[in-house]
Formats: C-alpha cells, sequence, structure tokens
C-alpha cells in the first residue's frame, strides 16, 4: 500500500477513510487514524467523530497558523463529502462532554457577534450574507449540542425580523451575483478547457460537476485524485454494463474499488459515485471510450 501521495490526494484518502494513514512528499501534511494534520500532531485540520448512536460527523479547526496550512485547509474541506455533518470547532479533539459544553459557549458567542453584524449591516449584500450567516451558525451550533447530548439550545431574539429585511435585500443581490455567475460561467469554460487539453493543472473550483482527463498512464479528476488508467477502464467497463440492464448498483457485501477509493454506487444510468466524486456518465463515457 503507498504511503506517499500528492498533498490534494491526502485529503481525500482521510475523507474517504481509505487507510489509517499517509503523508505528502514534504511531510507536512498527512493523516493518522481518525485526524489530519499540518505541519504537526500540535496543528490538526479536522477529524472524523461518532457518538454513541452511531452518528458520524467531521470537527474542522477553526485556527489557523500559515498560508500553506490555509491551503491544507482548503485541500481538506473540498474533500469532505457535501452531505457529512461538519463542526467548525477550536478544538478537533473533543472527547468528553465538558469540552463540548466549552465548545458551545463559544457558539454562543460568535452567534452574539454575527447577530449584531447582521443588525448593523447597511448594504444589500451585507445584509444578506451575515444574515444567512448567523441563520447557519445558530443551526450549526443546536445541531453540535444534539450529537453531543448537550440540553442547550441558541436563539436570537429578532431573528425573524432580520429574515425580512435579509429577504428584501436579497432580491438586490441577486440581479448582482447573475451577473458575477455569468462572467464566472465564461472564465471557467475558458479554465477547463485549457485543464482537459493538459496546458494547465489548475482546473476551475466550483464547478458544477466532476470532470476527468487522462495524463500519461491517469486518469485525473478536477477534484485532483488520480487513478491508474487500468482501474478506469475497468469501471467504465463495468458502468456500461450496468447503463445496459438498467439497473442501479450498490456494493451489497461486494466492494469495488478504483485506486485506494471505494465505489459508492454506480446509476442506473451509468453515473459513477465513488468517494465525494459524481461522475456523470457522458463524461465517463468521454474518457472511457478512449482509454
Amino acid at each position: 500500500m503507498r504511503h506517499v501521495y500528492p498533498s490534494r490526494e491526502i485529503a481525500h484518502l482521510w475523507a474517504n477513510k481509505t487507510q489509517e494513514d499517509a503523508r505528502n512528499q514534504q511531510g507536512n501534511l498527512y493523516f493518522e487514524g481518525d485526524t489530519i494534520y499540518s505541519y504537526g500532531a500540535h496543528f490538526p485540520i479536522a477529524r472524523h467523530i461518532s457518538n454513541p448512536q452511531n452518528e458520524t460527523a467531521v470537527l474542522f479547526t477553526t485556527k489557523g497558523y500559515s498560508n500553506t496550512t490555509s491551503k491544507h485547509k482548503s485541500y481538506v474541506a473540498r474533500a469532505i463529502r457535501a452531505d457529512a455533518l461538519v463542526f467548525n470547532v477550536s478544538d478537533v479533539r473533543i472527547c468528553s462532554r465538558q469540552g463540548a459544553k466549552q465548545e458551545f459557549e463559544k457558539y454562543r458567542e460568535q452567534i452574539a457577534d454575527a447577530s449584531l453584524a447582521a443588525q448593523r449591516a447597511r448594504k444589500a449584500y451585507a445584509k444578506d450574507w451575515k444574515t444567512r450567516r448567523l441563520e447557519g451558525l445558530i443551526g450549526e451550533a443546536n445541531g453540535f449540542a444534539a450529537f453531543f447530548g448537550l440540553s442547550e439550545r441558541v436563539t436570537v431574539e429578532g431573528i425573524e425580523e432580520l429574515k425580512a429585511r435579509a429577504i428584501e435585500a436579497r432580491k438586490q443581490v441577486i440581479a448582482e451575483n447573475k451577473r458575477r455567475a455569468d462572467q464566472k460561467r465564461i472564465e471557467d469554460e475558458r479554465r477547463l478547457k485549457l485543464w482537459i487539453a493538459g496546458e494547465s493543472d489548475y482546473p476551475p473550483w466550483g464547478l458544477d460537476r466532476d470532470y476527468l482527463r487522462v495524463k500519461g498512464d491517469e486518469v485525473q479528476t478536477s477534484r485532483g485524485v488520480s487513478v491508474p488508467v487500468s482501474h478506469a477502464k475497468r469501471l467504465y467497463e463495468f458502468a456500461r454494463q450496468v447503463r445496459v440492464k438498467g439497473e442501479a448498483w450498490v456494493p451489497n457485501g461486494h466492494t469495488l474499488h478504483i485506486g485506494v477509493y471505494e465505489v459508492r454506487r454506480i446509476e442506473a444510468d451509468g453515473t459513477i459515485i465513488a468517494g465525494c466524486h459524481r461522475i456523470e456518465w457522458a463524461e465517463a463515457e468521454r474518457i472511457g471510450s478512449t482509454l
């Protein structure tokens, strides 16, 4: 089993729990068991946890350390599955009820500051964004309390009025966002073409789907994962058979891997779901038919 991978792939290996440990070539991003670190054990970025009800979540640090650590945190954040429960805390090593209570109090402090900021906001974009952030913090804090079995919950006086103001402000924001989205789409299309052609190693962020390219003896994804061409070809053929049959495939006790990643599902239309990736059939066929 390999133990040295590119930095971005280290984050995916940890997020998908594919093995017990791995590190990048520089040794400044690595994971051991449930925790991934930047530069050393003194700076854990995130940790997988579970509660007595067998519910799972990720604790993600709110702390910073350096520009490189910020980049490492970004890799990890992007690798976490979209449906994962994530709590942003100052100490990812929480292992007691008392520790959870201390973190919950920090949530209260953040919410108090966020509430004040939302009330003071004047510009439309600020009203919208700050109210959304406040709502998100309240939901996250109360979810945190429920996960750790705490009885406390956070409420904010006047939140409904703030929401009403934000709705009006949002109408103004929508028009501006549309203009920016149109500009971003054009730029993303340009950068994606360069990446697919192998002329750039930096695909655009925030794509609406996952894309593939072949580089050397690997198939690479726009999320930064690389797998052997031979594995990709085998998976493509299997997905094609699933599509022909017209019935979705799930592991059901029989694991299917691509590289070190486990395929979680193949939809009846051939769409492949593995780790944090969802490779739509059209994209799988575009690459698979050339392998």
